[in-house]
């Protein structure tokens, strides 16, 4: 899990398919919350700016890890990765944790699990990214 593969190759790294397991575990969490209300409290805004944020995060760094050229260029990108995934693992773990915990609605808690699962794999990503970094 040390070594980073770049390129075409990083699709079949267990970092690349981390990158597309959050992106697709974020949209099945929005869909299932677009199911379950018609209206929008503040609550269920930051849960659609979490997974929001975490599909283009997922997605960003995914492609741009496809299509660098050299991984000497990327060498202090694995410490941001680390910040941010950290960031939005916090982030989505609070919001999902309180959208279980307040709505009593079937596809609310549903949402709300695929959201706490995919903070869990941000969190392993970041560590990954950290190990990573540090070798």
């Amino acid at each position: 899990m040390g070594t980073v593969v770049y390129g075409p190759g990083h699709m079949r790294t267990a970092i690349g398919i981390f990158k597309v397991c959050e992106a697709i575990l974020c949209l099945i969490g929005i869909i299932l919350q677009v199911i379950a209300f018609s209206w929008q409290p503040a609550l269920i805004q930051a849960f659609y700016a979490a997974t929001s944020i975490g599909i283009i995060i997922s997605l960003t760094i995914f492609i741009f890890s496809i299509n660098v050229k050299t991984a000497n260029a990327l060498n202090g990108f694995l410490m941001f990765q680390y910040v941010v995934l950290v960031a939005l693992f916090i982030f989505l773990l609070v919001v999902s944790s309180v959208l279980a915990s307040k709505y009593w609605g079937n596809t609310s808690k549903a949402a709300a699990v695929f959201g706490i699962i995919a903070s869990i794999v941000y969190l392993i990503d970041g560590v990954f990214a950290y190990r990573a970094y540090t070798l």
